[in-house]
């Protein structure tokens, strides 16, 4: 039993890694600003880990697009032509 339990535990640890630079500062304490900062931590940890990598990912897709969209291939092959 306890192989398990320690198991489960560095598996908490792990996880927790990952997002303890959105962690607010400070122990759990009751009151209206430890909800904000906690449900600020839930927000800032699922953007920050989810939204921004896939929002990052098409950003490059869409670049790539515009650079090699059909009239800009035919520039960069014309001037790659009269250039030399």
């Amino acid at each position: 039993m306890n192989a398990l339990v320690m198991k489960s535990s560095f598996k908490r640890m792990e996880v927790n890694e990952r997002f303890r630079k959105y962690r607010p500062p400070g122990s759990f304490k009751c009151g209206k600003v430890s909800v904000k900062l906690w449900w600020k931590y839930a927000y800032d940890s699922i953007v920050g880990e989810v939204v921004r990598p896939q929002r990052e990912f098409w950003y490059r897709i869409w670049d790539y697009r515009l650079y090699f969209s059909p009239g800009t291939v035919i520039l960069l092959t014309c001037a790659a032509v009269w250039c030399h």
